[in-house]
């Protein structure tokens, strides 16, 4: 009976420190999450996205681009762009004078969030989370309504 408990206590921890994330300052954020990044010794060998794009479900790798639809490529091109946590160290996203608010976290991983705020016409919200290496799991994004939500997993060689 003690061991089962240990295993349980252990199977239970990847839960609770999902909760340990804290917003930070764009500086922190910055920091942490470029010392992630070089931290990375492995080479990834594919990623497969699963998810939602305007109301279709989408299981993709991109192993093969030839074999991928048109929606498929471009749902992969646009995510590819902030695959690594660096996209988001370049500068803060921040800006009082046009109204955008964008937060920060760190804790088991990167999130970066915005939500719609009373000076923006469209209603956009994005998040994107990236696990303890800097890499991309989840990106998700809706304006009006259109929305996103593609998990990432990937593969290392």
């Amino acid at each position: 009976m003690k061991n089962f408990t240990k295993i349980a206590a252990l199977a239970a921890m990847p839960l609770l420190l999902i909760g340990c994330a804290k917003q930070v300052d764009f500086q922190d954020f910055k920091t942490k999450a470029l010392e992630a990044a070089e931290t990375r010794t492995e080479e990834v060998d594919y990623i497969t996205f699963k998810g939602v794009y305007d109301g279709k479900e989408y299981n993709f790798t991109n192993e093969s681009i030839l074999s991928m639809s048109v929606a498929e490529i471009a749902i992969a091109s646009a995510i590819s762009i902030e695959l690594n946590v660096e996209f988001y160290t370049l500068t803060d996203l921040n800006d009082e004078e046009a109204g955008h608010k964008v937060n920060y976290y760190v804790g088991n991983g990167f999130k970066v969030e915005h939500s719609k705020n009373k000076n923006e016409e469209n209603d956009y919200d994005w998040k994107r989370e990236y696990n303890t290496k800097g890499y991309l799991t989840r990106y998700y994004a809706k304006v009006g309504d259109t929305k996103t939500d593609m998990k990432l997993t990937y593969t290392f060689k």
